[in-house]
């Protein structure tokens, strides 16, 4: 009985653990066979390799678009850095960088989720986390964009404590949280609007003004590096209009429609199967019902709100870009979807029957069988081969010639550095 209660005690600890561990071998395990150096990878690559090699200072970040000079700020590449000066430049440095990052992201996302559901709540998600195979996925490839998530869910908690507690040291930390999302990727521009959205439910500005200035300085500090960029460089400002003429339509209700599954696009990847498609548009309003009925209350109401505003605003924001979208733009939902998905299972586990709970348990032994299998499935990477390639390459003396974030020229460039040491 006292190993029973010692247990019961200690249990979602071993679950966190033994779920940690399960994380670290998804996103570490034959890490050189499967890296893949692509644009991604070797825009930070180079950036590390002028900063510890060319001595140059990072001012400029991430390229808002390939064919323009416009650039994020640059406090994502000097996360990277670290790890090439580990890694002497070599650019396995990618892998490893996004393997911590992952890491890293696993705790914050495990210990926001506990905050805001409880513990049962943040296993089960964790566990959807740890072996969802778009994470695995995503989490094994080093770009700016794998830290969208990590960021928005920090961000949704910031909000959330803010508007629940009316503490305004919140307002700092949200300040700080969203100016390092203008680091990472252009999708950070909606943040501020959820913010303008949830302004009725902020602490008092005239007892807390002090709180409001100093956040607004903060967030002007974070986003000083992109506004030089875009505005002030010798060709930003005519290219942001350029830019935005061409990319930025207007919200129109026919594209707003033509990408609302883009929108929910969180739901479905995260429960993979093709038949969930048509029932995803369902799950916000069957959460929101289901959390208040359990715990009415006005922080419940809030919480909904919250949690729809996070899918709704990133839907309409991006439907009045022209440009090619892809997953990871609708990705600042992925870890509220994760966390929405994890309270329905619980609360199917708490109120079902016994036939409703085989299923459920059922579908996620299932679900996790498969993720291990695509997983085992997964493709080599070309980081090996292209290192073995341009080894050949210099000592056969072969020349390559230069081009831009190209991985073949890089390993070259580097090798021979090495070899002239």
């Amino acid at each position: 009985m006292n190993l029973h209660r010692r247990f019961n005690k200690y249990k979602y600890g071993l679950i966190f653990l033994l779920l940690a561990a399960f994380h670290i071998f998804l996103r570490f395990y034959e890490l050189a066979k499967r890296t893949e150096l692509g644009w991604d990878q070797m825009d930070t690559a180079w950036a590390a390799f002028n900063l510890l090699e060319g001595n140059k200072l990072l001012i400029e970040g991430v390229p808002i678009k390939g064919n323009t000079s416009m650039t994020m700020g640059p406090l994502y590449y000097y996360l990277a850095v670290p790890f090439y000066k580990l890694t002497s430049l070599d650019p396995i440095a990618a892998s490893i960088f996004a393997g911590v990052v992952s890491i890293v992201s696993m705790f914050i996302f495990y210990l926001i989720s506990k905050k805001i559901m409880g513990k049962k709540v943040a296993s089960i998600a964790l566990a959807i986390y740890v072996f969802s195979p778009i994470m695995v996925q995503s989490e094994r490839v080093q770009a700016a964009y794998i830290l969208i998530p990590i960021i928005s869910y920090i961000t949704f908690y910031f909000l959330y404590r803010l508007v629940v507690s009316k503490n305004s040291k919140y307002l700092i930390w949200l300040a700080g949280i969203i100016g390092f999302g203008f680091h990472v990727h252009f999708v950070s521009f909606f943040y501020p609007f959820l913010v303008l959205l949830m302004l009725p439910f902020l602490p008092d500005v005239r007892k807390d003004l002090s709180k409001y200035i100093i956040s607004l300085i903060i967030f002007l500090l974070f986003l000083s590096p992109m506004l030089y960029s875009v505005f002030f460089n010798s060709s930003g400002g005519g290219q942001f209009l350029t830019y935005f003429g061409t990319y930025f339509h207007g919200f129109h209700l026919r594209r707003v429609l033509q990408i609302a599954h883009d929108g929910f696009i969180s739901f479905e990847m995260i429960l993979q199967y093709k038949f969930f498609p048509p029932l995803v548009y369902l799950v916000l309003p069957l959460f929101a019902g289901i959390y208040y009925f359990t715990k009415p209350s006005k922080n419940s109401l809030l919480l909904s709100y919250l949690a729809i505003l996070w899918v709704v605003i990133p839907w309409l924001f991006l439907s009045t870009y022209s440009g090619e979208l892809t997953h990871y733009y609708f990705s600042a939902s992925r870890y509220v979807a994760i966390l929405i998905i994890a309270y329905l299972i619980n609360f199917l586990l708490n109120r079902g029957n016994i036939i409703v709970k085989y299923v459920v348990v059922s579908f996620w032994v299932i679900y996790i069988i498969n993720s291990v299998q695509i997983f085992i499935g997964e493709h080599e990477g070309n980081y090996m081969l292209i290192k073995e390639k341009t080894g050949f390459y210099v000592d056969s003396g072969k020349v390559l010639e230069f081009k831009d974030r190209d991985a073949d020229y890089y390993f070259y460039h580097i090798k021979q550095l090495k070899a002239k040491k």
